[in-house]
């Protein structure tokens, strides 16, 4: 009876050992996956700003573009104006030189 007892001593002392052990490994794996999950909130906390920036910066193109829509149309009517008064000073009446 008593080598049973040191043999059963012995195996759960090895069992111990064992548990043990693989507590370390999983704690070096949680710790990992930990720091693994902290660069992954980071690079995604990156690209939504470069995202963000990407837009902010459509956002202004096509303000500008709006803008100089208006600015153009707002040259051609200037420029329709101008041409017809220009059309219509030369062909009105006062403006014409004498017959000789």
């Amino acid at each position: 009876m008593g080598a049973e007892l040191a043999a059963a001593r012995q195996s759960a002392e090895q069992y111990r050992a064992e548990a043990q052990a693989g507590r370390e490994t999983v704690e070096r794996h949680l710790q990992s996956i930990e720091q693994l999950s902290k660069n992954a909130d980071e690079m995604r906390k990156f690209a939504l700003m470069g995202i963000d920036d990407a837009r902010a910066e459509t956002r202004q193109w096509k303000e500008r573009c709006a803008q100089l829509e208006v600015l153009r149309h707002k040259d051609a009517q200037a420029m329709d104006t101008m041409r017809r008064a220009a059309f219509n000073a030369a062909t009105s009446p006062s403006t014409r030189p004498p017959n000789r």
